[in-house]
């Protein structure tokens, strides 16, 4: 389609965008109903409401943060009272607002979702949904990205192109953004744990360290597998797997990753084709070394539309 879109462009007001709605529970629910309706509607945040107002939100960073608090209630045999877990007071945006406020308060907050306020209703934008509204202008020239499920890392890396300067900031995104190597953007925002380590041990790592995705070592070299807050919304607060278990009984085994001289665009083909949320690159021994998150992707597009010197 076009290999340029113009700042101007995303200043589309919020209420014109098709958004989901807001999934929300009264002030009163338990805690076990909303981990058993978050996994139910496949959604990482929910809404709490209380006499038709929002209140708070809980994210899956939130169960993972406030976990010993969590762990207290669930020892003592206390109810949990989910205003203590939530994220009181939370940003919503109104309907007027535009997309690239949206993008801007997402971006410094490291919000993966906010709350809209449209009408009498509340939906939500995701750090996915903008990623999908700035690829639609970019069809053709994502179209040479294929997703990459399998490579040789003994292979010559034909993708190790370094960029001298991002392209020109502040006017709008152009299509050469796509070639930033990974190494210009992954995040370092992430901890090593042994297979055999205990989830609760590895809860602690987590929090102790403020990362959201632990990878999974076996002996130390080799990577085997990627643990994320979506696995203990899933399998730790379902009950599924109990916190003595081995970490290797909650990662996702043997996860897709790229490497540093792979590109922005291999990264964005990927986690669009597989629906992932974290990346992780590894170097050129195959060691992992970072993490490339929709929120990374998202802040590169948005460095291309501020003028940040």
């Amino acid at each position: 389609m076009t290999s340029f879109i113009s700042r101007d462009s995303l200043t589309i007001t919020l209420g014109s965008l098709e958004l989901q709605k807001l999934v929300c529970v009264e002030r009163d629910a338990s805690f076990s109903e909303i981990i058993e309706k978050m996994n139910e509607e496949s959604i990482g945040s929910i809404g709490v409401i209380e006499n038709s107002k929002l209140i708070g939100i809980i994210t899956e960073k939130d169960f993972l943060t406030k976990f010993h608090r969590i762990k207290e209630c669930c020892d003592s045999d206390s109810e949990i009272d989910i205003t203590t877990v939530m994220t009181k007071n939370p940003i919503v945006f109104s309907e007027e607002k535009d997309l690239l406020a949206a993008m801007k308060v997402m971006t410094s907050h490291d919000f993966r979702h906010l709350p809209i306020r449209k009408g009498d209703s509340l939906e939500i934008i995701s750090v996915r949904d903008i990623l999908n509204i700035i690829c639609e202008s970019f069809k053709d020239d994502l179209s040479k990205y294929q997703p990459i499920k399998h490579w040789n890392k003994e292979e010559p890396a034909l993708q190790e192109i370094d960029i001298l300067e991002f392209p020109r900031k502040g006017n709008g995104i152009s299509a050469a953004v796509f070639e930033t190597p990974l190494k210009r953007i992954f995040n370092p925002n992430f901890i090593h744990i042994d297979y055999a380590e205990t989830v609760e041990a590895l809860i602690n790592k987590m929090v102790s360290n403020e990362v959201h995705v632990a990878f999974v070592m076996e002996y130390e070299t080799a990577f085997i597998g990627i643990i994320t807050e979506r696995d203990l919304l899933k399998k730790v607060y379902s009950k599924e797997i109990p916190l003595n278990a081995p970490t290797s009984d909650l990662m996702t085994p043997l996860p897709d990753f790229l490497s540093v001289t792979h590109q922005f665009g291999n990264a964005l083909k990927n986690m669009q084709a597989f629906d992932y949320r974290n990346m992780p690159i590894v170097g050129q021994d195959g060691y992992p070394i970072g993490n490339v998150t929709l929120l990374d992707l998202m802040g590169l597009f948005y460095s291309q539309l501020v003028d940040l010197d």
